[in-house]
């Protein structure tokens, strides 16, 4: 299991199932109880999900770019965009802001937390694409590990 913390203060635990050791009714709800009282919200996931395609390919193309600088000028430019019309094909993306290969870009800002895309899709230039909501409220439903659940 690991913790993140996100950029609005809040943090998830990822728990690894096919990886925990086995832990009986008491441990299990102490986990618990000592999660709530800190405000972690856990996520059960295991190997099948994690290389599941094409969730396993994107996040690893996406990762490739984390590094990748994006100048200031393009990110307000790709912010005043996406806060316009909440969300946006990719294609549509990089012919409002003038990008001719927006791989790099889109890559860096959703893996800097910046964007969110559904993983779980084959991303493609007819991709949707829009501000990470957990950082912009009103931006939908999306967060870097995709569909945020209700």
């Amino acid at each position: 299991m690991f913790v993140a913390g996100l950029d609005d203060g809040s943090r998830v635990a990822f728990d690894v199932i096919d990886e925990r050791p086995y832990r009986d009714l008491d441990a299990e709800g102490l986990l618990l109880l000592a999660l709530k009282s800190h405000s972690v919200r856990l996520i059960e996931i295991d190997h099948a999900a994690i290389d599941a395609e094409p969730r396993a390919s994107n996040t690893r193309w996406l990762w490739s770019y984390r590094e990748h600088q994006v100048p200031a000028a393009l990110r307000e430019a790709i912010d005043r965009a996406l806060a316009a019309r909440q969300r946006l094909t990719i294609r549509s993306l990089t012919s409002i802001v003038g990008l001719r290969d927006p791989t790099k870009t889109i890559g860096a800002l959703v893996s800097q937390g910046v964007l969110a895309v559904d993983p779980s899709k084959r991303l493609g230039p007819n991709s949707a694409v829009r501000r990470r909501s957990d950082r912009w409220p009103s931006a939908g439903r999306l967060n870097w590990f995709g569909r945020i659940k209700q």
